[in-house]
């Protein structure tokens, strides 16, 4: 009869002792439970950082595309701009050397050459050189050479030469222009540049700002 109170202080101890582990498991298990949340936050956490900068650096560089388009479509269109001008300007060039008077143009754009051709060369007499001028002033050509002093120089008349002279030698080796076009083509960069300064005034000045 004795050996009740000890299986009966067994059993407790036992029982007490099984409830103790099951509070240690029910404790690892809530840790490890709240761990691998953590962890699962963490991760979470790190992919929605990741998209976010992702998405950062995909709108900056469609934002920086679409600057750069704009920048360049500007651009585009301020020179298309200039080069409708330079294009204008060109026409009424070609206007003006077909109206009435054009021959004192030809001649100082004569004079001009006669002069570089001599600043080039050493000297002019004696020499086989031929200039060619337009149809319509190929006489005055001659006449203008012949009062000063340069007769011997023979004259072509050139269709395809309306708005100048120009002057070669017999080979020709040679072959020296002054026309109103070429004068303009010779100072296009400059022109456009002239234009892109007095019709954007404000944008050429931020673009000269940021290029020193």
């Amino acid at each position: 009869m004795q050996s009740i109170p000890l299986l009966d202080l067994m059993s407790e101890q036992i029982a007490k002792q099984c409830g103790e582990n099951s509070a240690a498991a029910q404790a690892e298990a809530k840790r490890i439970a709240g761990e691998a949340r953590l962890h699962r936050d963490a991760q979470r956490a790190g992919r929605l950082t990741a998209l976010a900068v992702e998405l950062d650096e995909a709108v900056k560089r469609t934002r920086e595309r679409a600057e750069s388009e704009a920048y360049m479509q500007t651009l585009t269109t301020k020179d298309k701009i200039a080069d409708e001008i330079i294009a204008a300007a060109g026409a009424e060039l070609a206007r003006r050397s077909q109206q009435e008077g054009f021959g004192a143009v030809i001649e100082a754009l004569l004079a001009e050459l006669i002069t570089e051709v001599k600043q080039r060369n050493g000297g002019i007499d004696g020499a086989a050189l031929t200039v060619l001028a337009p149809s319509a002033h190929a006489d005055l050509c001659r006449s203008w050479l012949s009062s000063h002093g340069h007769g011997a120089l023979q004259v072509e008349a050139t269709p395809g030469l309306a708005d100048g002279v120009a002057i070669q030698d017999a080979r020709p080796s040679f072959r020296v222009t002054n026309t109103l076009s070429s004068r303009l083509s010779n100072r296009e960069d400059e022109l456009r540049k002239l234009c892109l300064q007095r019709l954007f005034p404000q944008a050429m000045g931020a673009a000269g700002e940021g290029g020193a």
